[in-house]
C-alpha cells in the first residue's frame, strides 16, 4: 500500500518536473500557467447575444475581426482544439460587454485521466455603444490585442 503511494506521488513528481522544463526559466509559474502553450496555435470561438436592441452588428463580424488578428500574428487554428480563445459579446439596449478569455486544457491526473478546458487568461469590460457597432469591434480589437501581447510575451523563446 505505501509502495503503491510512493509510486504515483513518484510519478507525479517527475510529471510535474518535465512538463515545467519546457517553460523558460524568466517566466513566473502565474504567467507560465495563465498562457504558456509552447506558441501553440490557437482557435476561435465567437458568440453574439443581442436583447432588446436594433444595433448592426454580427458574430460574423466579431469572428473575421479576431480571426485577422490571430492570422497576422500567425497564432489562428483553423481546428477547434485547445488552446483557444473565447470571444463572449452581449448586447442589451445602449449597453454591451465584451470578454475574451483563453481556455487550455486542464487534466485530472489522479483519478480520471480526462482533459478539459479551463479559463486561464481572461480580460473585457462593458459600455455603452451609442447604436455604433464599429465602437463594440474596436473593443474586441483591443482585447485580442491585449491577449496577443501577453501571449506573445510568454511564447516568445517558442515563437
Amino acid at each position: 500500500m505505501y509502495m503503491r503511494i510512493f509510486l504515483v506521488s513518484l510519478l507525479l513528481v517527475l510529471l510535474a518536473i518535465s512538463s515545467r522544463a519546457e517553460v523558460p526559466d524568466h517566466l513566473g509559474s502565474k504567467d507560465a500557467f495563465n498562457l504558456w502553450t509552447g506558441c501553440k496555435p490557437v482557435g476561435l470561438v465567437a458568440s453574439l447575444e443581442k436583447h432588446e436592441t436594433e444595433i448592426d452588428l454580427t458574430e460574423d463580424e466579431i469572428e473575421i475581426a479576431t480571426r485577422s488578428r490571430l492570422r497576422s500574428a500567425r497564432l489562428y487554428a483553423e481546428e477547434l482544439t485547445f488552446p483557444f480563445l473565447l470571444v463572449s459579446v452581449h448586447v442589451v439596449g445602449n449597453a454591451f460587454s465584451v470578454d475574451v478569455a483563453l481556455l487550455k486544457p486542464l487534466v485530472d491526473r489522479v483519478f480520471s485521466g480526462r482533459e478539459w478546458g479551463g479559463i486561464t487568461w481572461a480580460t473585457g469590460s462593458t459600455g455603452t455603444h451609442g447604436t455604433n457597432s464599429n465602437y463594440i469591434l474596436s473593443s474586441v480589437s483591443k482585447y485580442i490585442d491585449e491577449f496577443l501581447d501577453d501571449y506573445l510575451r510568454v511564447n516568445a523563446d517558442s515563437c
